[in-house]
């Protein structure tokens, strides 16, 4: 911006707006890790649905995948399997839970968990489980890609307010010399940070919701079960 108009209140301001953005790019990769946490959770349905109908165990499966899952979902994976070592496999899952607080590995490991107590066919329930979350990731990718379009479209109606005081300067420098004056450099910088205000406003009208599920309590050991049957007697 000083390159640009050459006034230093403009300047200082866009560079503290640049500063404030680059802070931001932590929640932005977030949510892109959080959009490839999503998808691996897809293919690691479908391996698991895949090793429980040739026949292994859920605990088997999840060995298994602790070594050639989804490379983003390895080190959970490698740590459910160890964690179970020490506590049951439902604790083991529930405290994944809390670290990955996903809604569809929540669902997942809910199953898991009351499926390696229960003795139930698993695979029936997990298949469903894996076609219901590639239909809702379509419909994820499909709303990225419209997001997308409107993060564009509100670059461009941020960015051409700026693009004429370029062109302005480069063409007639003199159509900017109000601006020169302190009054004019602090109505430049409102003004720019008007822009910046409406953009960010429209890109929070563009954000997608996350869906959310809450962490479901580890299903009851059967000491935990019987205490409570005693209780309610």
């Amino acid at each position: 911006m000083w390159l640009v108009l050459g006034l230093p209140v403009p300047s200082l301001v866009v560079g503290a707006m640049a500063g404030a953005g680059g802070l931001s790019l932590d929640a932005v990769r977030r949510l892109h890790r959080r959009g490839h946490e999503r998808e691996a959770l897809v293919a690691l349905v479908d391996l698991l649905v895949q090793l429980l109908a040739a026949g292994q165990s859920v605990r088997q499966a999840l060995e298994a995948l602790s070594k050639s899952g989804p490379t983003l979902l390895r080190p959970e994976l490698q740590a459910i399997v160890a964690r179970q070592r020490q506590v049951s496999l439902e604790q083991a899952l529930w405290e994944a839970q809390l670290r990955i607080s996903q809604p569809l590995f929540t669902l997942t490991a809910t199953a898991l968990a009351v499926g390696s107590r229960s003795g139930g066919r698993l695979t029936p329930l997990l298949d469903e489980l894996s076609r219901s979350a590639h239909q809702l990731e379509a419909v994820q990718r499909q709303l990225r890609a419209e997001q997308a379009q409107g993060r564009l479209g509100a670059l461009v109606i941020a960015a051409m307010p700026i693009c004429l005081l370029v062109v302005l300067r480069v063409v007639n420098p003199g159509y900017l010399s109000p601006y020169a004056s302190i009054s004019g450099q602090l109505l430049l910088s409102l003004l720019l940070g008007l822009i910046v205000a409406g953009y960010l406003w429209m890109l929070w009208i563009l954000r997608l919701p996350e869906p959310e599920l809450g962490v479901l309590p580890p299903v009851a050991t059967e000491r935990g079960e019987d205490e409570a049957a005693e209780g309610s007697s």
